[in-house]
């Protein structure tokens, strides 16, 4: 999907949530967009406002790498969601303590976990068992859209296409 139907399906999947705003800051920028951008753009728009930016744990766990992290670090609290795997929690706890202790603010979220990620939920959207696990606007948006593949008709592949499918779908590290 585009960034723009990314930010849409956004909206559709955050639309029962009015507290919460949607934006398209950065969308709108030319060139690259790095977060600490975004975030030093919020902080200027809304100079009292406590912000928060949420991800997922990979991201948490990789936030040195990005650009700039020191600048999110002190602007945003880490809004951190995880899929609640022990050995993910205590990966998420080191890291929320080493960044507590140069002064970041880390909150983990707690939230009803879904063991499934992205990729997962791609070969859902393709074989279409995806109903159970998106808000009902957006599965209907994707397909609307025909994005992730939902276009194709898998029925009655001769066993070599299939498997040069589901070859596809896996992890190239498998």
């Amino acid at each position: 999907p585009t960034a723009q139907q990314r930010l849409d399906m956004l909206r559709l999947t955050l639309s029962d949530c009015p507290q919460i705003e949607v934006s398209d800051l950065e969308l709108k920028r030319e060139g690259p967009s790095y977060t600490y951008e975004t975030i030093l753009q919020l902080r200027e728009m809304y100079p009292g406002a406590c912000l928060i930016l949420f991800m997922g744990t990979d991201m948490f766990l990789s936030i040195d790498t990005w650009k700039n992290p020191d600048i999110i670090l002190e602007n945003a609290v880490l809004g951190v969601f995880s899929r609640g795997d022990k050995g993910e929690a205590r990966a998420i706890e080191a890291k929320k303590a080493e960044l507590e202790q140069q002064g970041a603010r880390v909150e983990l979220v707690q939230n009803v976990a879904i063991p499934i990620s992205s990729t997962q939920m791609r070969r859902l959207l393709i074989f279409r068992c995806a109903a159970d696990f998106l808000p009902s606007g957006v599965l209907d948006y994707i397909r609307e859209h025909y994005l992730y593949d939902t276009r194709t008709n898998w029925k009655n592949l001769p066993m070599d296409k299939l498997e040069q499918v589901v070859i596809s779908l896996l992890n190239p590290n498998r």
